[in-house]
């Protein structure tokens, strides 16, 4: 498991009323005791900073504002959702979907290593004056409207392509669930990937993604001597694996204890992490990067993420 920032999901929610203090926290032990995830108590924070760093699932609260963060190892991002539900009154959903049918595709590890030696993904660069800041960087923006995970793809793509002149392909990996509303909370989430992204039209990538097959762990299902000599490679050619950008959208959410939410998933693959979901007929977007290790800061996560909101809005 790890704990480190870049594998964190996160999820906050600005409530209408201040939650009582108590009722919180008795909340907040009874689900981690259902859970049986490790003993934490709800903290005085603000922001996503908060529960970046902690225990595995941390709560934050500050005034009507509280923000839930875990790894991604114990928690999805619908599962997330599930976790507010529990704290709030209730009636916390989603239209989500989800690819539970879905077949997993054959053959990936070796065609990723392929891939990256011989065309590997573009990358958003925030230039060469940048100057990274610690940690994660995220930034937020609307969008009116429902804008879904095509819509998404296809405006993430249009911005790359253009950001890198159409020098390398663009690859866009999509983050989806297996939508349950019992049972524990667990990370069930899938892995599409989508590539050469920049040269379909949004009617294409939405056909692309129906079909996508379920991307499989790396060296899964290789031998015990492929799966090491994979790992090496992988390690090795870290810096080119990944995808231009992950697009995660928890759908169209009805949460009538909150007046905004905001979903952001982890960064750990490198990359920019685009985080949706639809409330009140209002698409609320996270952009999130890594500044230590791709030297972004607010202000230019900002200019990509105003340059999405504006494919969107054409």
């Amino acid at each position: 498991m790890s704990l480190t920032p870049t594998w964190r999901i996160l999820l906050r929610a600005r409530l209408h009323e201040v939650p009582d203090d108590a009722d919180l926290a008795a909340r907040w032990q009874a689900l981690l005791s259902a859970q049986q995830w490790p003993a934490s108590t709800p903290i005085t924070g603000r922001g996503w900073d908060a529960v970046l760093t902690g225990p595995p699932v941390a709560l934050a609260r500050d005034g009507a504002e509280i923000t839930i963060g875990a790894v991604h190892d114990l928690v999805d991002g619908l599962g997330l959702l599930r976790i507010l539900d529990a704290l709030v009154d209730g009636g916390v959903r989603t239209d989500a979907r989800g690819v539970a049918d879905r077949p997993t595709a054959s053959g990936t590890t070796s065609s990723r290593l392929r891939e990256v030696l011989r065309d590997p993904p573009a990358r958003l660069s925030p230039g060469p004056d940048a100057v990274a800041t610690a940690g994660e960087v995220i930034v937020e923006a609307d969008a009116p409207g429902h804008h879904g995970t095509a819509a998404l793809v296809h405006a993430v793509a249009r911005v790359a392509a253009v950001r890198t002149g159409g020098r390398r392909q663009v690859a866009v990996a999509v983050g989806a669930g297996r939508p349950t509303s019992d049972g524990p909370i667990h990370d069930d989430s899938a892995l599409l990937r989508l590539t050469g992204v920049e040269g379909l039209d949004a009617e294409a990538v939405a056909a692309a993604l129906r079909t996508a097959p379920i991307q499989p762990p790396p060296a899964a299902g290789a031998g015990v001597a492929a799966e090491a000599l994979t790992r090496v490679a992988l390690r090795v050619l870290g810096p080119r694996l990944g995808s231009t950008f992950l697009v995660s959208h928890l759908g169209r959410v009805g949460a009538p204890a909150a007046s905004d939410l905001r979903f952001s998933p982890a960064t750990g693959s490198g990359g920019l992490a685009l985080g949706a979901l639809t409330l009140d007929d209002v698409t609320r977007l996270t952009l999130r990067a890594s500044g230590p290790r791709h030297g972004w800061d607010a202000a230019r996560l900002d200019g990509v993420l105003a340059a999405i909101v504006a494919e969107l809005r054409a």
